[in-house]
């Protein structure tokens, strides 16, 4: 497991030798379906019982996680509250990231406060595409290897958060592929169903 201490929060990444992250215990996750929504946890849960795509919370000394394997896992810190989102194509389209901003913001938090981590996901090198991303995505984020086309969702998911004014300087990309590296699960290159965790948890100091 990978451990990051960000002062008062601790962001967690699971590789493969940890095993698959659906049997990682200690982490609170939701039903995972591509969607747009968000599930605001307030008071100490084992489990979230309804499909939700992202988790924001104030509670201290919980594990908030989303499992993954090759999607984005997008940590959101604030002064009070953070978040972590499960980020796929569908997200792009259905403005997650929106969500989450207008959630935290309703609770009184700063949009200069926010800092964005985006871990582990397939990236333009081996995320091949269909002809159809040309009717969704501005060709900037698209390219063509001989008649492969190929999409960079790191690209179109950061234009995203600037636009959303969130600061370059508080927006950090993880450098791995997970479809080239061997240190994660990817499902693209291996067609199954296990999955890494990416989560964080808020500290009580």
């Amino acid at each position: 497991m990978i451990v990051h201490n960000k002062g008062k929060y601790i962001i967690y990444v699971s590789e493969k030798n940890d095993g698959t992250a659906r049997e990682i215990p200690g982490f609170i996750y939701t039903k995972q379906v591509h969607g747009n929504n968000i599930y605001l946890l307030e008071q100490h849960i084992d489990f979230i019982d309804s499909e939700n795509d992202g988790i924001i919370s104030n509670l201290l000394n919980i594990k908030i996680g989303v499992l993954l394997a090759d999607c984005n896992g997008i940590i959101i810190m604030w002064e009070n509250r953070y978040g972590v989102i499960h980020a796929w194509r569908k997200w792009l389209q259905n403005s997650i990231i929106k969500k989450a901003l207008d959630t935290i913001q309703s609770k009184g938090e700063k949009i200069s406060w926010l800092q964005i981590y985006i871990w582990p996901s397939i990236r333009q090198c081996c995320y091949e595409v269909g002809e159809e991303f040309l009717w969704y995505f501005d060709k900037k984020y698209l390219s063509k290897h001989g008649w492969k086309l190929y999409f960079d969702m790191i690209s179109n998911i950061h234009d995203i958060l600037i636009k959303a004014w969130i600061q370059k300087q508080n927006i950090e990309i993880h450098p791995d592929c997970t479809a080239c590296s061997d240190k994660f699960f990817s499902y693209r290159k291996q067609n199954n169903n296990q999955r890494i965790v990416v989560g964080i948890e808020k500290q009580s100091i």
